[in-house]
Parts: C-alpha cells; sequence; structure tokens
C-alpha cells in the first residue's frame, strides 16, 4: 500500500515561499526598470523634436537679422527699432497691394535685387551662405 507524501513542514514552506517571493520581486524589478526606460526615451525622443523645432526657428530668426544687418539698415536708422517695424509694416502693405502696385510685381522686383546683392557678395569672395535660391528665374 502507498503512503501519502508526507507534508513539508512550516519552515521548509516558508523557504519555499521566501525564495519564490525573491523570484517574483526580481522580476518585477525587471519590469519597473523596463517600463522606467521607455518612459525616459520617450520624453527624450519628445525634447528632441521640441529642441529641433526651437533651434531651427532660432537659426532662421538669426538669419532674419543677418539680412536686415546685410541690408544696412540697422546702421542706416541709427538701431532705431520701432522705425525698423515701422518699415517692415509698409512692405507688407506693399505685398498686400495696398500702395497700388500688384503683389507679384513687388515680389518679382524684390527678389532679383535680392539675387544681385548676393551675387555680388559672392563674387567678391565672400564666404556666406548665399541665401535661399529655390524659384530664381534664369536671366
Amino acid at each position: 500500500m502507498l503512503q501519502p507524501e508526507p507534508l513539508p513542514c512550516r519552515y521548509a514552506l516558508g523557504l519555499r515561499l521566501r525564495q519564490e517571493l525573491r523570484i517574483c520581486s526580481v522580476a518585477l524589478r525587471r519590469i519597473n526598470q523596463a517600463k522606467a526606460r521607455q518612459r525616459k526615451m520617450k520624453a527624450m525622443t519628445g525634447n528632441r523634436d521640441w529642441q529641433k523645432a526651437r533651434r531651427a526657428r532660432t537659426r532662421l530668426l538669426i538669419e532674419y537679422g543677418g539680412l536686415v544687418v546685410k541690408a544696412g539698415l540697422a546702421e542706416l536708422l541709427e538701431d532705431d527699432r520701432a522705425t525698423l517695424l515701422g518699415g517692415f509694416y509698409s512692405l507688407c502693405d506693399q505685398l498686400k497691394g495696398l500702395d497700388g502696385n500688384p503683389p507679384e510685381t513687388v515680389k518679382l522686383r524684390w527678389r532679383r535685387r535680392g539675387l544681385r546683392a548676393f551675387d555680388e557678395d559672392a563674387g567678391a569672395g565672400g564666404a556666406e551662405k548665399t541665401g535661399d535660391r529655390k524659384g530664381s528665374e534664369p536671366g
């Protein structure tokens, strides 16, 4: 006749439970670490996108400021920002056609003048970036 297996004593049962608890605790800690890494990577990616957009905007603003200096407006107006802003508003009015000239004609005239200025700088050995030349007309 088969005898039933003896029940483990309390001490052995406690050891087994502690071992399993340790195993589960280690697994839980690893899962939490993996989740934390995921959250950190997601946050870093979001920051990178935001930082890239901010850097691009900053670069654009610096380039616009460089164009103001290159045109000589800063010196001519003796750094009077209110006058400079008023001039920019007048340019906007011209582009809206409020002065009677078609906006396309105004833009074309300004673009040609700007391209000539960039070409003169490039011909004079200027090491500066010559600006955006997309859509330039031949001749």
